[in-house]
């Protein structure tokens, strides 16, 4: 009994198994925790326990074979009894003993169950008051950065509210800033638009400007133009007249004398000493020279466009200042007759000193009326037309048959004055000098002259008041003027056109024309 006993422990290769689990927790005992080397050297008590329950019963069996301690009551003689008492709680050879040694054994049994159950049940307490530990200093790791953050947002919340409030106060200033910027444009706005109705005359002079530039552009080109084929002209005329100097008969008697080469009156036809059947075609002094034809015709028909287009331009421009028709009309009739007047008193001036220069000069062939008459056909253009313009916007502040408003100059009509003067200035060079017929209000109306208007009354005899002059050479009518005739107009009325150019310089020969210019300048 006892040999199989031993038998069977042999065959069940605990032992090995004892001395394996030794050496992997002797190998493993520093990479393994405390907790798990605990574990592992209770099993292998609990493997060492059960084999020496089991040598013990093996020893038990063999003390019951054994002659020496067979009898029932020599039990407390076996040797170490009291050393494996705790093994195996046994009794021999007596049912109640059997029955100690089974309940012993079932209570170390139980006793080493609980011990393992208490030792188990505290490490997972152990583990789990350490994973609550851990858990619990990840919670308080997260509160405090919590608890962080929150104090950041705080302060970001703070300083969100500050700007906030700041931004508000700058968007109230800025508001109030807008407002009374709204304000100030409002106001400027208005000031603006009622320039604008005011400047809106001066854009239309502006425009009106605008094409007299052009119209000059055009003038200036169609100048040159000529002034080179009369170069030539005149190139060819002197080789004529050069080749013509061997001969000792002259083509004409005697040279025209400087006291019939002054001014010609309105009237006044052609020159005496000058016959036309003794002057040839090719002299400057002829009617029929092609200088003398080809601008009269062409100031002719610039006159009419002056009446056609630039009277009636400046009849709008009065309109807007002056709503009286009539005293428009008046105002456009005595603006044309002062620059005829002032044109033709300039244009003696301005003939006498050339007549003066030329003569120091002069060697002939040619007359010096001639000399003098070619020289003005070539500079036609040397003239002063801004102190002619404000020489006749002068003469229009003196006229009492004519009004504007308070605060309204004569130069509203500066484009249709600076025409005007420019156009009575060439038809004054002319050898045969154009001139504008002699009107006077509450005259008999002529009608080789004059045409009626359309609001005349075609019965009244008498003129009320001119509208347009009657463009005349000598006494031919070139181009017809236009009057209003009315019943009942006044026979006392001054006559609306200044004296002769030579009276005029004889009344002013006391002022210069230096002064004369200045004084209307200043009046302008």
């Amino acid at each position: 009994m006892a040999r199989y006993g031993i038998g069977r422990l042999m065959d069940s290769q605990e032992i090995p198994s004892m001395q394996r689990k030794l050496e992997n927790l002797y190998d493993n005992y520093n990479y393994n925790s405390n907790f798990t080397n605990y574990l592992k050297c209770s099993e292998i008590i609990d493997q060492n326990t059960d084999v020496h329950r089991k040598l013990v019963g093996s020893l038990c069996d063999i003390s019951s074979e054994s002659p020496i301690y067979s009898t029932s009551r020599s039990w407390h003689r076996y040797p170490y009894y009291s050393y494996y008492y705790p093994y195996y709680c046994y009794y021999p050879y007596t049912s109640a003993s059997a029955a100690a040694a089974i309940a012993a054994s079932a209570a170390l049994n139980t006793e080493l169950t609980l011990n393992k159950t208490i030792a188990r049940k505290n490490a997972e307490i152990s583990d789990l008051s350490y994973k609550y530990g851990r858990e619990l200093d990840e919670l308080e790791s997260d509160l405090n950065c919590a608890k962080i953050n929150n104090r950041c947002l705080k302060s970001e919340l703070n300083e969100t509210k500050g700007e906030l409030i700041q931004e508000r106060a700058r968007s109230a200033s800025r508001n109030l800033a807008c407002q009374a910027d709204i304000a100030a444009l409002k106001s400027k706005l208005s000031r603006t638009e009622l320039k604008l109705s005011t400047l809106e005359p001066r854009a239309e002079l502006a425009k009106q400007l605008e094409r007299e530039i052009s119209d000059l552009k055009n003038e200036i080109r169609r100048v040159k133009c000529d002034n080179a084929i009369l170069a030539d002209h005149n190139e060819f005329q002197a080789e004529v007249i050069r080749s013509r100097a061997t001969s000792p008969v002259c083509y004409w008697s005697r040279p025209c004398s400087p006291v019939r080469s002054r001014p010609i009156s309105p009237c006044r036809s052609r020159p005496r000493s000058c016959s036309p059947y003794r002057l040839p075609s090719d002299s400057p002094l002829s009617p029929n020279h092609c200088i003398q034809v080809a601008r009269q015709e062409n100031l002719a028909a610039r006159f009419d466009d002056l009446y056609t287009c630039e009277r009636l331009n400046a009849m709008d421009t009065l309109r807007n200042f002056c709503d009286n028709y009539e005293n428009n009309q008046r105002i456009i009739f005595a603006a044309l007759q002062e620059a005829f007047s002032v044109a033709k008193r300039n244009f003696a001036d301005w003939k006498i000193r050339v007549r003066s220069t030329v003569a120091l000069t002069h060697l002939g062939p040619e007359t010096l009326e001639e000399a003098v008459q070619n020289y003005i056909n070539r500079n036609i253009d040397l003239y002063d037309l801004p102190c002619m313009t404000s020489e006749v916007i002068c003469g229009l502040n003196k006229n009492p048959k004519i009004c504007l408003p308070v605060g309204v100059s004569y130069s509203i009509i500066n484009t249709f004055i600076r025409e005007a003067c420019r156009l009575a200035w060439e038809m004054s060079t002319l050898a045969y000098p154009l001139d504008t017929a002699l009107a006077i209000d509450a005259e008999v109306m002529d009608e080789t002259k004059y045409r009626r208007t359309y609001d005349s009354e075609y019965s009244a005899p008498l003129v009320n008041h001119h509208i347009w002059p009657c463009l005349m050479q000598g006494t031919r009518v070139i181009s017809k003027g236009e009057a209003c005739t009315k019943r009942g107009a006044s026979l006392n009325r001054s006559r609306s056109r200044n004296c002769s150019p030579l009276r005029s310089c004889l009344r002013n020969r006391s002022t210069s024309p230096m002064r004369r210019a200045r004084s209307c300048y200043s009046m302008y």
